[in-house]
């Protein structure tokens, strides 16, 4: 910036026509404004790796903290999912599982006997499923190719 002001002020103190030093001074502050763009030109990449920085650093922050909320809710699914486990598992030993609840409407007979649960056949719930998923495709299909 300083040496194209030093041109433009070397050029105006020689013996030129006042056009020629209308187009010097013109032609000074287009390389001022040169100098300028160069300057800005030369910061980009210096912002761009700052941007890139910040962004990764948010991006970290982000993903750490849904880590660590999926991990606790996972944390609470297992607990969930073992207190239901060890009273299905008390149930079928035959001991008996009490729930805490409001105060009883009538009075309870005492038990004579464990529960026992029900035996289901385990192997009917696999062929349900892949029927009822082919039923859904056709039909979902139909509809689809329809329109």
């Amino acid at each position: 910036m300083a040496k194209s002001k030093l041109i433009a002020a070397a050029l105006l103190k020689d013996d030129l026509a006042d056009d020629e030093k209308i187009n010097t001074a013109l032609f000074s502050a287009a390389f001022e404004e040169l100098d300028d763009l160069r300057k800005a030109l030369a910061k980009i990449p210096v912002d761009v790796d700052a941007s890139a920085l910040r962004f990764q650093k948010i991006t970290t922050q982000s993903v750490d903290d849904f880590v660590s909320v999926a991990n606790e809710a996972l944390s609470k699914f297992m607990q969930r999912t073992n207190e239901m486990k060890a009273t299905l598992d008390a149930i079928e030993k035959g001991g008996r599982v009490v729930a805490p609840s409001p105060a009883p409407a009538q009075p309870v007979a005492p038990a004579t006997a464990p529960i026992q649960p029900e035996k289901h056949h385990r192997w009917v719930v696999i062929p349900c499923s892949v029927f009822g998923g082919i039923i859904i495709g056709v039909v979902m299909s139909f509809f689809i190719l329809k329109w």
